[in-house]
């Protein structure tokens, strides 16, 4: 036939998208009345079908219609009623390309459970399909989240087919469920959350589902979304262990009208690829139309944004929802240019999350007008608290300010800094006293009325610039504590924007010390020490010099300094803010965090013997100061175990870990950054203590936490990737440690230096793993940009240069 015109290919784009749904038999009778009725387009649509099916050059298949004819015989015989390993097959429910589906029950249970069998069709039982069923179920096996739903069993059957038993789910697809409970926007964005972060988990476990469409979602009756299909999922690992490339199986890989631009073009499939499909759902699930249906749009190779949300619908109370934010998180998903997406699925939840609670989404510039807007347009209402409550919030608020503050050297400022606690303190317990009972009850959180103290600031000190900038100041560091990293960011920099507009010059200091602090949570070290270097300058511009002000920067910034590598320089920070400590007797506590600070940095240069009697005097310091479980004895314990553990004392390093581990989770809850870098460290102690096992578990504790509160730029990314690869490589799984240590060095290399010498070990581990899975060039490689890489930041003789030497020459014998 001719080509295609563009309408006729708008309408073949359709058509092949909704027969590529259908089960195979009713596939073949609407196939057959589309070319009966409309013969040109029948048969195109049944060539791509066809090529589709065959895994061909989708433009090059002939039409066939004794294909779908085949498919029908194969189909005919209905197996419900067999045993099939210790399952009854009770129904067919469902035949797709690939098998059937039944429903079955455990014979073993007294028919109790319930299941979902599926099994590839007889005919198409070859060697490449089996094998391809088989790495289907060994996908679903690593996959244990609750809205996914889970594998149960599988195996084959007498006759040798492939199956593989999932748990049954009693429930209606997305898209059914939300117009049957006439669920509106909200409803459907909280669902959808739950989409986020099952595929966010399916991508953490290095798959891609590559076939995100309404048909694959379906939601419980107690309203839990379960996410189905992972058989056309593509491992993000390079080399599958089986030897064999998902992506030239013979079998289609998705459904056309919910591919990715980079999909349609046969281009490498990514994480970025179901990013777009979550983008294609979530507009049809707000707006009830998929985009690029009856808008003058086909979908093609060079995709171009299709409509807004808000356009796409006639209802105008819906359209002024839409309107803004959901609009741009929308075409955020659906940008054809995979690296201008959003860069996870988690990413997307959280910006829906915010949505929701009327933050600033991330998916635009997050200018303080913008940030201010959306703020002011808050409606959370306040509740009332108990007097314990109340009383609990309002010290911890200027407890949270005192703190906060660093420059309180000199009578009169100390003297102005209490003054302004005094007002912080009456602003929020006015804020309390007057809050609702009626609003949301008495089980008030304390996030609740940081919330309402925040709209309360902006909202009645807006002619208070000092005032209100101090009140958010406070708020924005509590969230800190809490770990509420978004919201801490919006507030403090908020705070310095006010600070800044009023030229309130004596609060800009503190304010861009506060603001690093939320930087340096959120692993940004390039932007923290930005910060810190302008706070650091801006202290010593004033008159008289807070002299203990800027030995704390000077502390932070010789932090950041050590974990950018700069060793030298970060030591020279720390022994300059250790003698103003000492000079002006300064707390306790503070010397000791200059002790503790000084005593790791000699300890990564190979002077453990000088570092553990300062670690020791910090601890006694800290402890005498705080009592024995405040969390900063927690911080000394943690410091004090690594050096421990790296002049050889195992089992002493052990014991002061699990203190450490015990005071943290009591104080901060077990999702604290600090915790994670607890669990963290102990890992590689069980690492170095040859407990592989043991390792491995926690380093996947560890990145089970990756999100918000833990970004990709913070250090315990990246060696918990590390402390995986290594364990399982050391364990003698070398194919399951290369995804990890492959990931570990792009997280390093995205974060770090370029000469940084993790980069550098990096480097050297993962050559071993792949020289191990015998790609040995490219092994050796990375091994000698690694040694190099140590020989010059560490040295020769150091540890880690001479276990890359040693690893070198282990994998590569005969070689120089």
């Amino acid at each position: 036939m001719p080509s295609p015109s563009s309408e006729q290919w708008e309408r073949i784009s359709e058509l092949l998208g909704d027969l590529a749904e259908l089960p195979l038999d009713r596939r073949a009778v609407r196939l057959r009345q589309l070319i009966e009725t409309e013969p040109s387009i029948g048969r195109e649509v049944e060539s791509l079908l066809v090529s589709l099916e065959s895994g061909a050059d989708r433009f090059d298949a002939p039409p066939v219609l004794a294909h779908f004819e085949a498919l029908l015989d194969r189909e005919a015989a209905d197996r419900s009623g067999e045993d099939v390993a210790g399952w009854r097959l009770t129904r067919r429910i469902g035949s797709g390309g690939m098998g059937d589906v039944y429903e079955a029950v455990r014979i073993s249970d007294d028919f109790t459970k319930r299941v979902a069998i599926k099994m590839i069709h007889a005919a198409r039982s070859s060697e490449q399909l089996g094998r391809r069923f088989r790495q289907e179920r060994r996908i679903l096996a690593g996959l244990n989240h609750r809205n996914i739903a889970a594998l149960v069993d599988g195996g084959l059957t007498r006759d040798g087919r492939p199956f593989y038993a999932m748990e049954y789910v009693e429930g209606a697809s997305l898209l059914a469920w939300c117009t049957e409970h006439a669920a509106n926007t909200r409803d459907r964005v909280q669902l959808f959350r739950q989409v986020c972060a099952a595929v966010d988990h399916a991508h953490r476990n290095l798959v891609v589902h590559r076939d995100l469409k309404p048909g694959n979602i379906l939601v419980t009756t107690d309203g839990t979304i379960k996410l189905l299909d992972f058989g056309v999922a593509k491992l993000l690992a390079a080399d599958d262990p089986t030897g064999e490339d998902l992506t030239t199986g013979q079998v289609a890989a998705f459904t056309p009208a919910y591919a990715s631009p980079e999909q349609l073009r046969g281009d490498p499939v990514t994480t970025a690829s179901d990013i777009y499909g979550l983008g294609l759902v979530l507009f049809e699930l707000l707006t009830g139309v998929h985009p690029f249906r009856g808008h003058g749009q086909r979908r093609k190779a060079d995709d171009v944004p299709g409509p807004l949300p808000s356009g796409a619908t006639s209802d105008a109370a819906l359209r002024r929802q839409l309107r803004g934010d959901l609009d741009t998180i929308v075409m955020a998903a659906l940008r054809p240019e995979p690296e201008q997406r959003y860069r996870t699925a988690e990413a997307l939840g959280e910006d829906l999350r915010r949505w929701l609670g009327g933050l600033p989404i991330l998916a635009r510039p997050a200018s303080t007008t913008y940030r201010m807007r959306r703020l002011v347009l808050r409606h959370k209402a306040t509740a009332a608290a108990t007097g314990l409550g109340i009383i609990a919030l309002v010290a911890g608020t200027l407890s949270t300010w005192r703190q906060a503050r660093v420059a309180q050297a000199e009578r009169d400022r100390a003297q102005t800094e209490a003054a302004k606690a005094t007002q912080v303190t009456a602003f929020m317990e006015g804020v309390l006293r007057a809050a609702d009972p009626r609003g949301q009850g008495r089980d008030v959180t304390i996030a609740m009325a940081l919330d309402s103290a925040s709209t309360r600031a902006r909202r009645d000190l807006a002619a208070q610039p000092a005032l209100q900038s101090a009140v958010r100041t406070s708020i924005g560091l509590t969230m800190l504590g809490l770990g509420r990293l978004d919201e801490s960011m919006a507030e403090l920099e908020a705070a310095l924007d006010t600070r800044r507009t009023h030229n309130l010059t004596g609060d800009i200091p503190a304010s861009l010390y506060n603001l690093a602090r939320a930087h340096e949570a959120r692993g940004d070290a390039a932007g923290t020490d930005s910060l810190l270097v302008q706070s650091l300058a801006a202290y010593r511009t004033q008159r008289p010099v807070d002299t203990l002000a800027v030995a704390h920067v000077l502390n932070d910034l010789g932090d950041i300094r050590q974990y950018q590598g700069h060793l030298d320089t970060a030591l020279a920070l720390q022994r300059e803010a250790l003698a103003l400590r000492r000079a002006r007797q300064a707390p306790d506590e503070e010397i000791a965090a200059s002790l503790n600070n000084v005593a790791v940095i000699l300890g990564q240069q190979g002077h453990l013997a000088q570092s553990e009697p300062l670690l020791r005097e910090a601890l006694a310091l800290v402890s005498k100061a705080k009592g024995a479980k405040h969390v900063d004895v927690a911080a000394a314990l943690n410091t004090l175990a690594f050096t421990m553990a790296e002049q050889g004392d195992l089992t002493g390093a052990d014991s002061l870990y699990l203190r450490a581990l015990r005071i943290r989770r009591e104080a901060l809850g077990d999702d604290h950054p600090d915790v994670t870098l607890t669990l963290g460290q102990y890992g590689w102690l069980q690492h170095d203590a040859g407990r592989l096992d043991s390792a491995i578990a926690l380093a996947r504790q560890v990145l089970a936490r990756r999100g918000p509160n833990l970004p990709d730029g913070h250090p315990m990314v990246g060696s918990a990737l590390m402390l995986l690869g290594q364990s399982l490589l050391q364990r003698g799984d070398a194919a399951g440690a290369e995804p990890a240590l492959r990931e570990s060095l792009r997280v390093r290399t995205a974060s770090l230096p370029a000469d940084h010498w993790l980069i550098a070990v990096t480097r050297s581990v993962f050559g071993e793993c792949l020289a191990t899975l015998g790609r040995v060039r490219e092994g050796e490689q990375l091994m000698r940009a690694g040694l190099a890489g140590l020989q010059a930041t560490r040295g020769s003789n150091h540890e880690l240069t001479r276990a890359a030497a040693a690893r070198l020459a282990r994998m590569t014998p005969g070689t120089n």
